[in-house]
């Protein structure tokens, strides 16, 4: 099988699969992201790099949507602060076993991130503390305030950040 995604990846991906470092990518396609695609001077995490489906900066790759481009070489910024306050979609949604909550402050900010259910209940208060300006990630791992699984069903997700509040929502399976 490793062998088989590795043929793959030379075929499809020929400069990505013979770039210089040690590259891994844990996911599912429906679970939580396991955490950390990197190597070399790349890092993602996420569903199969996802959650920021955008540029990744620096190197001679762009990560679009989620799929490496080979061929395009991206100037990191001098500044790399986001400009404004910026609350991503949970991802992946739906998600089994832990959801990622991504989110970029351009100043320092106490921030809240709360999770209720369909009916208004509050299921777990995720942070409520400060971070500094930049692009931040929480992830869940889907249990309650009292350490248990929650349902399967509808989530909401309410961020509060200075004065900026927003509300996103996701879906949890089973």
């Amino acid at each position: 099988m490793k062998r088989l995604f590795w043929l793959i990846a030379l075929v499809c991906f020929p400069q990505a699969a013979l770039a210089q470092g040690a590259y891994s990518m844990l996911w599912s396609s429906i679970g939580g992201a396991a955490g950390k695609v990197g190597g070399g001077n790349y890092s993602v995490e996420g569903i199969a790099a996802t959650p920021e489906a955008g540029s990744q900066q620096g190197g001679n790759y762009t990560l679009l949507g989620g799929y490496w481009v080979t061929g395009a070489t991206v100037a990191a910024e001098k500044d790399p602060t986001p400009k404004s306050f910026a609350f991503r979609a949970p991802m992946p949604s739906p998600f089994r076993d832990r959801v990622a909550f991504a989110f970029e402050l351009p100043e320092a900010r106490r921030v809240s991130l709360l999770v209720h259910s369909v009916d208004g209940r509050l299921v777990r208060k995720l942070v409520d503390s400060e971070f500094g300006a930049g692009r931040h990630t929480i992830f869940w791992n889907a249990k309650d305030e009292a350490g248990r699984d929650v349902r399967s069903g509808i989530y909401f997700v309410r961020i509060s950040a200075g004065t900026f509040t927003a509300s996103r929502r996701f879906v949890r399976l089973d």
